[in-house]
């Protein structure tokens, strides 16, 4: 989790695959102990892909 030394707002990326196998990032908030906000999506970049991928065959 990261945390904005500005605003103290904490963020958890998520790193997936949508099916079609695209690659994304997925920044969220944390509403309530349950409820998660999602902030944005972004592709990969070629170096998170890299090491998601790594990661993905263990």
């Amino acid at each position: 989790m990261a945390i904005d030394s500005e605003s103290g707002l904490r963020v958890l990326t998520i790193w997936a695959r949508t099916a079609g196998n695209r690659p994304l990032v997925i920044a969220t908030r944390k509403r309530t102990e349950w409820d998660w906000q999602c902030l944005g999506a972004r592709d990969m970049k070629p170096a998170e892909v890299a090491e998601f991928e790594k990661w993905e065959n263990g």
